[in-house]
C-alpha cells in the first residue's frame, strides 16, 4: 500500500489471495496489518485509532518485533498528520503512543535514550498539556541518556515546556546562555 502511495505506476492492482482470507477466525496480527493496509486509503483516518487500540489490546499476544513495526508506523503517521496540520485529531494519540512505546521499551536501545528522542517525547507530552507526565518523565528517563548529551537534552527540553506555557522569555533566558554540543539539539534549541 505504501508503494501503490509512493509510486502507483510501478504496483500491482490485484489483491493476493492471502488478503481475501476471510476475517473470522484471523490472528490479531493478521487483522492489524489489515488495518495499517486501510490506513493508507484516503479519508480512512479512523483506521489509526482502531489500530492504536488493537494494538495495546493485543501487545502482550504479538512478537516485541512485529509490536515494534506497527508502532512505529502509526507513529510516523500520526507524526506526518501533525506536520500537515491535523494536530487537534492526532496530538494526543501520539503522546499515548509514547507512553505505550517507553513501556515497552521502544526508545531505549542497548540502555541509551537518543538525547533528540528524548526531547520529541517531552515535546508531544507538552503541547499535549501533560506537564505532570512531563516532569515525572524527565525524573525516571533522564538516567538513560548519554553523559555527554544529558544536561543540555534536560534543559533543552525545560525550554521547550516553558515554551508551551507560553513562558518565552523565560525559555530564551534558559536556551541564550547554552552552546549546544550535539547539532540536532542546537538546531532544536534555535527553533
Amino acid at each position: 500500500a505504501n508503494l501503490k502511495k509512493i509510486r502507483p505506476t510501478q504496483t500491482p492492482t490485484t489483491l493476493s489471495e492471502a488478503s481475501k482470507i476471510s476475517q473470522d477466525e484471523d490472528p490479531p496480527l493478521l487483522l492489524m496489518y489489515r488495518k495499517l493496509n486501510q490506513l493508507e486509503a484516503p479519508g480512512r483516518e479512523s483506521s489509526f485509532f482502531q489500530l492504536q487500540a488493537m494494538l495495546v489490546e493485543h501487545a502482550s499476544a504479538i512478537e516485541p518485533v512485529e509490536l515494534h513495526w506497527i508502532f512505529k508506523y502509526l507513529y510516523n503517521y500520526a507524526a506526518t498528520e501533525i506536520r500537515n496540520g491535523h494536530e487537534d485529531f492526532f496530538g494526543k494519540a501520539l503522546h499515548q503512543l509514547n507512553i505505550f512505546g517507553l513501556e515497552r521499551g521502544f526508545f531505549i536501545k542497548k540502555g541509551v535514550m537518543v538525547a533528540t528522542e528524548f526531547v520529541n517525547i517531552i515535546n508531544v507530552a507538552a503541547r499535549a498539556k501533560d506537564y505532570v507526565w512531563t516532569d515525572s518523565f524527565m525524573k525516571e528517563q533522564s538516567q538513560f541518556i548519554s553523559d555527554d548529551t544529558r544536561a543540555d537534552a534536560v534543559l533543552l527540553a525545560n525550554a521547550v515546556i516553558l515554551f508551551e506555557k507560553q513562558d518565552y522569555k523565560q525559555a530564551l533566558n534558559l536556551l541564550e546562555p547554552t552552546e549546544f554540543n550535539d547539532p540536532h539539539l542546537f538546531i532544536r534549541a534555535k527553533s
